[in-house]
Protein backbone atom coordinates (compact mmCIF):
# COMPACT_ATOMS: atom_id res chain seq x y z
CA UNK A 1 0.00 0.00 0.00
CA UNK A 2 1.30 3.51 -1.06
CA UNK A 3 0.72 6.09 2.00
CA UNK A 4 1.46 9.53 1.07
CA UNK A 5 3.99 11.56 2.98
CA UNK A 6 5.16 15.58 3.46
CA UNK A 7 8.58 15.67 4.78
CA UNK A 8 10.47 18.27 6.37
CA UNK A 9 12.94 19.13 9.10
CA UNK A 10 16.10 18.01 9.82
CA UNK A 11 17.60 14.37 10.72
CA UNK A 12 18.46 14.61 14.08
CA UNK A 13 16.23 13.09 16.53
CA UNK A 14 13.75 11.44 17.02
CA UNK A 15 11.05 12.26 14.07
CA UNK A 16 7.89 13.53 14.21
CA UNK A 17 4.86 11.85 12.30
CA UNK A 18 1.83 13.51 12.42
CA UNK A 19 -1.63 12.23 11.83
CA UNK A 20 -4.77 13.62 10.63
CA UNK A 21 -8.43 13.38 11.59
CA UNK A 22 -11.18 11.78 9.11
CA UNK A 23 -14.03 13.34 7.40
CA UNK A 24 -14.67 14.88 3.73
CA UNK A 25 -11.75 15.79 2.34
CA UNK A 26 -8.94 15.25 5.14
CA UNK A 27 -5.26 14.54 4.78
CA UNK A 28 -2.15 15.38 6.68
CA UNK A 29 -1.59 18.41 5.10
CA UNK A 30 -5.20 19.87 5.19
CA UNK A 31 -5.16 19.17 9.16
CA UNK A 32 -1.29 19.69 9.76
CA UNK A 33 -0.11 21.98 6.81
CA UNK A 34 0.50 25.36 8.81
CA UNK A 35 1.92 23.50 11.99
CA UNK A 36 4.63 21.55 9.36
CA UNK A 37 7.12 24.49 9.50
CA UNK A 38 6.97 25.14 12.97
CA UNK A 39 7.79 21.36 13.77
CA UNK A 40 10.20 21.13 11.26
CA UNK A 41 12.82 23.83 12.89
CA UNK A 42 13.86 21.09 15.33
CA UNK A 43 12.21 17.82 13.79
CA UNK A 44 12.50 15.39 11.23
CA UNK A 45 8.69 15.88 10.66
CA UNK A 46 6.42 13.65 8.26
CA UNK A 47 2.95 14.45 7.51
CA UNK A 48 0.84 11.33 6.55
CA UNK A 49 -1.68 10.77 4.48
CA UNK A 50 -3.39 7.55 6.62
CA UNK A 51 -4.91 4.66 4.31
CA UNK A 52 -8.00 5.96 2.69
CA UNK A 53 -7.58 9.49 2.43
CA UNK A 54 -5.57 12.56 0.44
CA UNK A 55 -3.31 11.14 -2.32
CA UNK A 56 -2.77 7.39 -0.06
CA UNK A 57 -4.06 4.08 -1.72
CA UNK A 58 -7.42 3.69 -0.57
CA UNK A 59 -7.78 -0.25 0.21
CA UNK A 60 -10.46 -1.86 1.67
CA UNK A 61 -9.88 -1.78 5.41
CA UNK A 62 -9.41 -5.55 7.03
CA UNK A 63 -10.46 -5.62 10.60
CA UNK A 64 -10.25 -2.31 12.64
CA UNK A 65 -9.18 0.52 10.61
CA UNK A 66 -6.82 1.78 14.19
CA UNK A 67 -5.27 -1.99 13.52
CA UNK A 68 -5.19 -1.65 9.88
CA UNK A 69 -3.65 2.09 9.94
CA UNK A 70 -0.78 1.44 12.37
CA UNK A 71 0.41 -1.36 10.39
CA UNK A 72 0.62 0.78 7.45
CA UNK A 73 2.53 3.19 9.03
CA UNK A 74 5.03 0.70 10.29
CA UNK A 75 5.35 -0.61 7.01
CA UNK A 76 6.12 3.02 5.93
CA UNK A 77 8.35 3.88 9.12
CA UNK A 78 10.09 0.52 8.00
CA UNK A 79 10.59 1.68 4.28
CA UNK A 80 11.89 5.09 5.09
CA UNK A 81 14.25 3.56 7.76
CA UNK A 82 13.38 5.15 10.87
CA UNK A 83 13.01 2.85 14.11
CA UNK A 84 11.15 5.45 16.34
CA UNK A 85 8.84 7.94 15.89
CA UNK A 86 6.88 10.53 18.04
CA UNK A 87 3.37 10.79 17.31
CA UNK A 88 0.59 13.64 17.02
CA UNK A 89 -2.72 12.60 16.25
CA UNK A 90 -5.98 14.55 15.69
CA UNK A 91 -9.23 12.61 16.04
CA UNK A 92 -8.91 9.73 13.86
CA UNK A 93 -5.02 9.99 13.92
CA UNK A 94 -5.42 9.79 17.74
CA UNK A 95 -6.78 6.46 17.51
CA UNK A 96 -3.87 5.12 15.03
CA UNK A 97 -1.75 7.00 16.68
CA UNK A 98 -2.96 5.33 20.39
CA UNK A 99 -3.14 1.54 18.65
CA UNK A 100 0.49 2.23 16.84
CA UNK A 101 2.16 2.68 20.29
CA UNK A 102 0.11 -0.28 21.86
CA UNK A 103 1.16 -2.81 18.93
CA UNK A 104 4.79 -1.29 18.22
CA UNK A 105 5.35 -0.22 21.81
CA UNK A 106 9.43 -0.13 21.17
CA UNK A 107 9.12 2.26 17.87
CA UNK A 108 6.77 4.69 20.00
CA UNK A 109 8.05 7.65 21.66
CA UNK A 110 6.00 10.36 23.33
CA UNK A 111 2.32 10.93 22.27
CA UNK A 112 0.17 13.66 21.70
CA UNK A 113 -3.56 12.70 20.55
CA UNK A 114 -6.64 15.23 20.41
CA UNK A 115 -9.75 15.81 19.22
Amino acid sequence: MHLHYEEAGSHKGTPVVMLHGGGPGASGMSNFGRNLPAFAERFRTLVVDQPGYGKSDKPPVQGSYFTFAARALADLLDELGIDRVHLVGNSLGGGTAVRFALNFAERAGRLVVMG
